[in-house]
């Protein structure tokens, strides 16, 4: 019987450029800009400097290697990996898929890679799929059982991922390529303490995916094999972060059928994705009754128990770094409230009394009537009158197409300073990246001045 490494690995070696439906390559440059827009403008968080100071420091590369995105500083293969992947994530607005930032740590692995090999636009955007619909196959059956454990989506899906997009630009074949994810497996890591804390973690964890996907694929590549049971076994992955092997038969049984790429959604504001649709809802309120900070007494906000629960969301201060600002769905209905929107920038105002105020009259309410990414505002005001604001939405609310995430990217370079140069460079360059047959240029070419 075919393991589920196994059958991965055949999916992903035999799919070719040919047999994907038009609508996923549309969604997966769709991905790509959004992806490495969000990165270019992360190019001052801290995070992101420190991933690339010591990546600069201890990997540099002089003939032969892969560039930072914005730094341009040529470094190892998977240094770049490593070091892009916390750029992409520093920002707090990536892609999600459930709650995995599946891009954060595919992209910035197939963009090494593709300059590492010569790579084409096709090359890239068949990698991408095939490391998108690894890396959700999984978490969408195992999340639910992961994460109460205390495990984080990202990197423990994500290193499968990236693992998968890096083994298809190697071109490994199906046994490899189950070998490549066998050593994922064994790879994997993260947890979600630093939500609570406002450490830092978490940023780093998916560059780290990043990285570790690629350096399993590598080592496949070298002729290390790997536990075909590396799922399923006995003590195997899906025991050891979900505590059980049952129904195994699931994981990757639609692959080719069922398109998860196409479920991958974007972010408008720059906090968690289970802030997006609570923040979209105050936005209405905000607009509808030209609402102010001073009118309100209390807010409650009823979401689906998952997101309610997760680590962080609930949190009302104090605050002390923005990873907490992030994850708050009370900061983020201050905000709101306050400015009348989201910037990272503003992330930072910890000591701001008003947004303290407002974030401790917030409760959220875990409503198990709920699915996901719906949510019911209630804004009670001092005047004793109750504005309540629901946000009932379809599956594609947030399942931006290419323009769309254009539009989102040239407003964030603005609001972060990204010249427009390397925007419209960007944007021309997706537009018809299967028609490139290397990518390296116009991966030399999203360089501009960073702070060190």
């Amino acid at each position: 019987m075919e393991t589920v490494v196994e059958r991965m690995g055949r999916f992903s070696a035999d799919l070719d450029f040919d047999s994907i439906p038009p609508e996923v390559i549309s969604k997966a440059k769709a991905c790509l800009i959004n992806g490495i827009g969000i990165g270019l403008s992360c190019h001052d968080l801290d995070s992101a400097r420190a991933a690339r100071q010591i990546i600069k420091e201890f990997e540099p590369a002089c003939e032969k290697g892969a560039n930072l995105l914005a730094d341009g500083s040529l470094v190892s293969l998977m240094g770049a990996a490593f070091a892009n992947g916390v750029l992409f994530h520093s920002r707090g607005q990536e892609d999600t898929h459930g709650t995995m930032h599946i891009g954060t740590m595919v992209i910035p692995a197939a963009l090494a890679l593709s300059q590492w090999t010569g790579a084409s636009g096709k090359d890239l955007i068949v990698a991408l799929v095939v490391g998108y619909e690894i890396a959700a196959a999984l978490g969408k059956e195992l999340t639910k059982l992961t994460t109460p454990r205390g495990f984080r989506a990202s990197p423990i899906y994500g290193i499968f991922g990236a693992a998968a997009t890096s083994a298809k630009l190697l071109k490994l074949d199906a046994a490899q390529t189950a070998d490549a994810l066998a050593h994922a497996s064994a790879f994997a890591f993260g947890t979600t303490e630093a939500f609570i804390t406002g450490t830092m973690e978490i940023f780093f964890e998916n560059g780290l995916a990043s990285r570790n996907g690629l350096l399993a694929a590598l080592t496949a590549k070298s002729g290390m094999p790997g536990a075909s049971t590396a799922i399923e076994g006995v003590f195997g992955f899906t025991r050891a972060f979900g505590d059980t092997n049952k129904g195994m038969e699931r994981l990757g049984s639609d692959l080719g059928y069922h398109w998860e790429i196409l479920k991958v959604t974007f972010k408008p504001y720059p906090t968690c994705a289970f802030n997006q649709s609570p923040t979209t809802a105050m936005m209405n309120l905000i607009k509808t009754h030209d609402l102010k900070p001073d009118q309100v007494d209390s807010i409650k906000i009823r979401m689906s128990s998952y997101e309610a629960k997760y680590p962080g969301i609930n949190y009302t201060g104090p605050f002390s770094t923005h990873l907490q600002t992030i994850m708050s769905t009370g900061f983020a209905m201050a905000l709101a409230l306050k400015d009348r929107k989201l910037h990272l920038s503003d992330m930072w105002r910890f000591d701001e009394e008003i947004l303290n105020d407002l974030s401790q009259i917030t409760q959220v309410v875990a409503d198990e009537t709920l699915p996901n990414s719906n949510c019911v505002l209630n804004v009670k005001l001092k005047s004793g009158e109750e504005l309540i604001e629901e946000l009932f939405i379809s599956p594609d609310f947030y399942f931006y197409d290419f323009e769309q995430a254009v539009d989102l990217i040239k407003t964030i370079h603005d609001e972060t300073k990204v010249p427009i140069r390397t925007t419209d460079n960007l944007i021309q360059n997706l537009r018809n990246i299967e028609s490139l047959d290397s990518l390296d240029s116009f991966i030399r070419s999203l360089k501009f001045e960073v702070r060190a």
